[in-house]
């Protein structure tokens, strides 16, 4: 997956000109959803995808059907390093047989900064579509089926980032770096 996202992956972090087709856009999405998996691990406690949806992107190559995925031209400077920030939560009200001290989170929301790029990435097996209105995001999936002209005319900023990343937490109303079961 490394190898294969390499060629297109280089130029959205380094925010050079770029036009992405649809199979290289699917290539991208896999290998996000690989980061994303293999981050959660960073903190043990707060892994939130299910092992079905990790042997989906293995057996497929590319993210589970209830993944969203969005990537913008960032020109910051707070999240240009590798930062990732993870939030997790349940949605939906636990089935009746499980007890509530095993309750797993329905819904994960994870945003990363590398270079000129930023990605924001949620899942969720609640059946709820996830969408953005912010017109600064580029959704890569599920897959639109248009190619990607790289950098888009409008880019965020530290700021603009910060409140993406903590959307989700202020929906939820989970402290900041926090996690909740609702």
């Amino acid at each position: 997956m490394e190898m294969r996202a390499r060629p297109f992956l280089m130029p959205l972090i380094q925010g050079l000109p770029r036009s992405i087709n649809t199979f290289d856009l699917k290539v991208l999405a896999g290998w996000i959803a690989k980061t994303v998996m293999v981050g959660e691990y960073m903190h043990p406690n707060a892994v939130a995808t299910p092992d079905a949806e990790r042997l989906h992107v293995y057996a497929n190559f590319e993210p589970p059907p209830n993944w969203a995925i969005w990537i913008a031209d960032y020109r910051g400077s707070k999240w240009r390093n590798l930062s990732m920030f993870h939030h997790m939560g349940k949605i939906l009200p636990p089935k009746p047989p499980e007890p509530s001290d095993s309750v797993m989170p329905d819904t994960h929301f994870t945003s990363i900064g590398i270079g000129r790029l930023f990605i924001q990435v949620t899942a969720t097996n609640t059946g709820l579509v996830i969408e953005t209105e912010n017109d600064a995001l580029r959704r890569i999936w599920p897959l639109t089926g248009l190619a990607l002209s790289w950098p888009p005319a409008r880019f965020i900023d530290d700021e603009e980032a910060d409140f993406i990343a903590n959307s989700f937490s202020r929906i939820m109303k989970l402290p900041h770096g926090g996690t909740a079961f609702m």
